[in-house]
């Protein structure tokens, strides 16, 4: 009888696993990711993510279950100073659904993540991305008054098309978008 007790608290513990808090589950892969997102229930941020830019994926999850905050943990990056696995960021709710403040690590401090730079993530489900607007710095020179003219012929302006590309990333798993309709030739 004890033995069977015993059993039978042992298999029921076991089928709890799945259901185990955000925080204990180790992510590092791909592999991983995709497991997380296909055991859990997932909101429309979580997921794997792709900075197209930069090369890198990142695993968007919530920090706790009962928490609204997001983390960003590193899965693939040609960047040495990152390992996968490693908590790059975080992605804060605002007044608006489909904004976020992101803060993103930039450099290491005696083997941690440190230094975190914030900016503004605008999420778009039709599109499945998420736009990153990052802090700018506007630098300008005030002229003198006098010679108005001349400082107008001098007055030089670069147009950069690159510069107006969105920033951001887009969502690799699992795909918000509904799948392309098939056309057979």
């Amino acid at each position: 009888m004890n033995r069977n007790l015993l059993f039978s608290l042992i298999f029921g513990m076991a089928s709890l696993a799945p259901a185990m808090s955000v925080g204990e589950v180790k992510v590092r892969d791909m592999g991983d990711a995709v497991e997380f997102c296909n055991r859990q229930e997932i909101d429309k941020i979580e997921g794997v993510w792709e900075f197209p830019e930069d090369q890198t994926t990142v695993f968007i999850r919530r920090t706790h279950p009962s928490n609204r905050d997001y983390e960003l943990i590193l899965l693939s990056s040609p960047d040495c100073r990152v390992e996968p696995g490693d908590r790059i960021g975080v992605l804060t709710p605002s007044a608006d659904a489909n904004r976020y403040q992101l803060s993103l690590s930039l450099k290491r401090d005696y083997g941690m993540l440190a230094s975190a730079s914030n900016c503004s993530a605008e999420f778009n489900e039709a599109k499945g991305v998420m736009y990153v607007h990052p802090m700018k710095m506007k630098l300008g020179l005030k002229l003198p008054s006098f010679l108005p003219r001349f400082w107008r012929i001098i007055n030089v302006s670069l147009d950069d098309p690159a510069s107006e590309l969105p920033r951001g990333m887009r969502k690799i798993y699992p795909h918000t978008l509904s799948p392309q309709k098939i056309v057979y030739l």
